[in-house]
């Protein structure tokens, strides 16, 4: 993959965004879980793992479907599956197999897969649709689509209330559109469901709060003190507007005031006939 393809990414793919996502997976490990148990995932399942990233979910699949089982880890960032090929190699785990390509085009048998799983893959894309096509393709009658996506990314705030860090939320969500992105991409389940032919098996939101110290305290601070600063660039923020957000999070977290909202995702389990 090329530099300019790896940049694709709304947050990058250096070590800082590594670091970040590890952390962002252990805030939503306990609904990745969760989530698996519903669809009823078990031991010698075959499942994708659809925009993978660092393969810390891949790694999760790969534990809970066992060696019977197999896991194909499908994301377009080489740096990203490096990670994960190194981690599995480490443990042992030569049935996690990661997949360099796109969704949309890539070549997957059809019906074979019992389930695929996303985390805010599909909120990315400019035109979900022959991704999500390819992946229903893909799914075994019976099989299960798991998404993790976004409700309300709008809904975050802090309590008690923070002008600047409302302000910041603000250049963030102007800031979706203008990367092609479809940030509350959950809002489309029905119609997905009607065109797709699956059925709604669950629907749910997942609306997180979190004290100063929390995983949601941190998962927060931790992407604005990474995406914000990307903002005064596009002239989304200005550089004083950025400088409050953050120094308002720092505030907060020094003297241990206070609680975040987080964004409102949706726990989707979709069924292929």
């Amino acid at each position: 993959m090329s530099a300019t393809e790896e940049r694709s990414y709304v947050l990058g793919t250096e070590d800082a965004e590594l670091v970040r996502l590890g952390n962002q997976h252990q805030t939503w490990v306990q609904a990745c879980y969760d989530l698996f148990a519903r669809a009823g995932l078990r031991t010698g399942d075959r499942v994708l793992d659809l925009g993978c990233g660092p393969g810390f979910t891949t790694m999760e699949l790969a534990r809970l479907v066992g060696p019977t089982g197999s896991v194909v880890a499908i994301d377009q960032s080489q740096r990203f599956l490096d990670h994960l090929a190194a981690v599995a190699r480490h443990a042992g785990t030569t049935w996690a197999r990661p997949l360099a390509a796109q969704l949309e085009h890539v070549d997957l048998p059809p019906a074979s897969f019992d389930a695929a799983y996303s985390r805010w893959l599909f909120c990315w894309l400019t035109d979900a649709e022959p991704a999500l096509a390819n992946t229903v393709r893909a799914l075994r009658p019976g099989g299960a689509l798991l998404l993790h996506e976004y409700l309300h990314w709008g809904s975050m705030r802090l309590v008690p209330e923070c002008p600047a860090f409302a302000r910041a939320v603000q250049g963030c969500m102007a800031s979706w559109p203008a990367s092609g992105a479809t940030i509350d991409f959950a809002m489309q389940v029905p119609s997905i469901a009607e065109r797709h032919g699956l059925r709604i098996e669950h629907f749910a939101p997942i609306a997180r709060l979190g004290a100063v110290g929390s995983l949601e305290w941190r998962w927060l601070t931790e992407f604005f003190a990474n995406y914000l600063p990307k903002l005064v660039d596009r002239e989304l923020l200005t550089g004083p507007e950025v400088d409050a957000a953050l120094t308002s999070l720092r505030e907060r977290t020094t003297r241990g005031l206070g609680y975040c909202y987080t964004p409102t995702v949706a726990a989707v389990v979709l069924r292929k006939p």
